[in-house]
């Protein structure tokens, strides 16, 4: 019979394995000489179930960290489901010591220690009171100081330094208004028309260009107005149909529930209310603006309550995208 396996070893305890001819595989126990049969296989199978025990024990002789069968260790038994090639992560070097263990990392690290900060040494300017950099050093010093202890004199000392921030705010602002007569060049108003006085009456020509343009579209074009009688929005805009009615457009109410309300300036009040969907609206009060001599026929001003002037100004938008009056008419 030839001998396959190792005897036992004199230091160690480790079982002998022994494998006969036959292909049967026997344990031999260091207690006694009796033979246990394993398992019957062939050559092949049993020279692999060899490598494998052989395996294990080099594992435990070795004293492998990964596999530990102490009491307080995780065992490969205990951690089977991770598999044989399961490892884990070394932990960052930054989070490792100078002998490569893991670091201690405490609870609650201790944050810097904040040291107040000093009240600056006061400096005066050629006009008696201290200079702007000392009042931008001192007054957030003085308000910390006045918020963490608001005694009267901590808060006074805070104040009198903002009053004599607001007092060299007041010299800086009266030297300023000198610049004009002593360096023309820096006259703001030098040279324009839409400044002071000259704004205003800018804006006044310009109301009325935007007026003569709204009496010039009235005359070429006309006002469907769309509401509907339950509506108090529709009650309002009657408002704004009346002064549209002043620069002489020719205004007609459209009531789509059927009920008629007053509209001021109307020279026709219908009920119809198939004319919401001819015009495509829903909602009211509704303002179109209509020129049945133009290529586009209408254009929708408004379907909300909105201000006289915007109103006024849409529709003079509107004139221009029908092409009655010029693109920078009433502008």
């Amino acid at each position: 019979m030839r001998k396959l396996a190792e005897r036992r070893n004199n230091s160690g305890g480790v079982p002998k394995i022994r494998a006969a001819a036959s292909g049967t595989v026997f344990s031999e126990s260091g207690a006694g000489n009796g033979r246990t049969p394993l398992t019957m296989m062939s050559g092949r199978a049993a020279f692999r179930r060899i490598t494998a025990v052989l395996l294990t024990v080099a594992v435990i002789i070795s004293g492998s960290p990964g596999v530990s069968f102490g009491a307080g260790g995780d065992s490969y038994y205990r951690k089977h489901g991770e598999g044989w090639f399961w490892y884990q992560d070394p932990l960052p070097r930054e989070d490792r010591d100078e002998a490569g263990d893991p670091a201690v990392i405490p609870e609650t690290a201790p944050g810097p220690q904040e040291v107040p900060e000093a009240v600056p040494v006061p400096e005066y300017s050629r006009d008696g009171l201290l200079t702007a950099a000392y009042l931008k050093k001192a007054l957030p010093v003085y308000l910390e100081k006045a918020m963490d202890n608001p005694t009267p004199e901590n808060v006074r000392d805070y104040f009198a330094l903002q009053k004599m921030s607001m007092d060299k705010s007041q010299n800086f602002a009266g030297a300023a208004r000198l610049l004009p007569l002593l360096y023309p060049d820096l006259d703001e108003a030098r040279g324009r028309t839409d400044y002071g006085r000259g704004r205003e009456l800018q804006e006044q020509m310009a109301e009325r260009d935007r007026e003569n343009s709204l009496r010039k579209l009235s005359g070429e074009a006309g006002i469907f107005f769309l509401y509907r009688s339950s509506c108090p929005y529709c009650r309002e805009a009657l408002r704004e149909m009346a002064r549209l009615g002043g620069y002489g457009f020719r205004i007609m109410g459209i009531s789509l529930d059927g009920g008629l309300l007053p509209v001021p300036g109307a020279f026709r009040n219908v009920s119809d209310p198939a004319m919401g969907s001819v015009l495509g609206i829903s909602a009211v009060p509704a303002v179109v603006l209509a020129a049945p001599d133009t290529e586009r026929k209408y254009v929708t001003v408004s379907t909300s309550l909105l201000s006289p002037r915007e109103t006024e100004d849409r529709i003079l938008e509107g004139g221009r995208i029908l092409g009655i009056l010029p693109r920078n008419d009433g502008r």
